[in-house]
């Protein structure tokens, strides 16, 4: 069985990402591997608000290249976005994927690792986190974000609440949502909605204790 490891950098956003792909991935019956020196394939999530956000990444991959010579990495995220040539030219990086590709990342992953379907536990959360907006339409001048996140996008209620079902029913009872600008949740939605709605919508369901 492949298994494969999550190394999260940055924002809540990346970890409800990791989350998200370790539920699509253990589905698919790969080995979800906490040790990242035992892991075949390790995903990379970047984050690029600071140059020390870099020079973690880039320490992160030099060190997986020592210590795990063998194992695939995949990198994407924010600092993947900015500057993908340079990640490509590091040692072991076998492929990086834009913060737009992120949802072909577990695709690609199983078409390498073929693996039988098998049922998802999640059994290193206590929580479960589900992103419902991504990017930004403000422009601060300090902030890097919303070149390398683009513009607000929010996710449908449908979809959140189905997702949010499903996680309740595998016994889950905490529900975190994230986004890199929450308050703009809905605005680009139609018809309009808010954070305010789904949030009254998430706390009907019975079995979510918050």
């Amino acid at each position: 069985m492949t298994s494969f490891s999550i190394q999260t950098f940055g924002c809540r956003v990346n970890q409800a990402e990791a989350f998200w792909w370790t539920d699509v991935l253990q589905k698919k019956g790969l080995k979800f591997e906490k040790d990242l020196l035992q892991s075949d394939l390790v995903v990379i999530n970047s984050c690029t608000l600071t140059s020390r956000a870099d020079s973690d990444t880039r320490r992160f991959i030099k060190r997986m290249s020592r210590l795990n010579p063998t194992a695939k990495l995949i990198v994407t995220g924010c600092y993947a976005e900015r500057t993908p040539e340079e990640l490509k030219r590091m040692p072991q990086v076998w492929q990086v994927f834009s913060n737009a590709e992120k949802k072909a990342i577990t695709g690609e992953i199983i078409s390498l690792a073929r693996p039988k379907a098998v049922e998802s536990t999640l059994a290193f959360r206590s929580r479960a986190l589900v992103k419902v907006q991504d990017g930004c339409d403000f422009r601060c001048t300090f902030c890097i974000i919303p070149s390398v996140r683009g513009q607000s996008v929010s996710t449908g209620k449908r979809e959140i609440l189905s997702r949010v079902r499903e996680l309740a029913a595998r016994g889950f009872k905490e529900i975190v949502l994230t986004g890199i600008h929450l308050s703009c949740y809905g605005f680009d939605l139609k018809p309009r909605s808010s954070l305010l709605e789904l949030l009254r919508e998430i706390t009907s369901i019975e079995e979510l204790s918050r």
